[in-house]
């Protein structure tokens, strides 16, 4: 996949999560290209937002997401969402949540890690979508978060 392709992907995992946050009653801005987030939840939480298609690896269904920008892991916001998009035996994507600084410049998921280790992490990003708290999160903003310079937020297209 070239580097425009990707990028596109990722615009689009950006905007779908957006969406599916919005239809939740959460307030998001989606930041510009460049941007140390993705998005900004309620104004407070700053969200990385990672997609990855299914692949198979040693016959597991398996998601793998770059964490890093460059070679270098800069984590300068609360919250990864990732997007899990070829769900097996599902029509669509499935979301789950880790709380940043996570540490890794890499992160896999397979189908037997999502019902084992890694089990609580739809629902953590369901209770967040639903606005019923952050269970174990903490945002790194104190207070809301305010736009200046180059990190002017932009609203979501097509989220009212």
């Amino acid at each position: 996949m070239s580097l425009c392709e990707r990028k596109r992907k990722g615009n689009e995992g950006e905007i779908a999560v957006a969406n599916v946050l919005t239809k939740h009653g959460r307030t998001v801005l989606h930041m510009r290209d460049g941007d140390p987030f993705d998005l900004l939840v309620d104004g407070v939480w700053r969200v990385e937002v990672k997609t990855a298609s299914c692949t198979t690896e040693k016959g597991l269904p398996t998601w793998q997401f770059k964490l890093s920008r460059a070679g270098k892991l800069i984590e300068d916001y609360d919250l990864y969402i990732f997007r899990l998009e070829g769900m097996p035996f599902g029509k669509f994507p499935l979301h789950v949540m880790l709380a940043a600084p996570f540490g890794r410049k890499t992160f896999k998921l397979t189908f037997r890690s999502l019902l084992g280790r890694y089990a609580t992490l739809a629902g953590d990003f369901l209770i967040f979508a639903n606005g019923m708290g952050v269970r174990g999160f903490r945002s790194g903003c104190s207070e809301p978060y305010a736009s200046t310079g180059n990190n002017l937020g932009v609203p979501v297209p097509g989220v009212a």
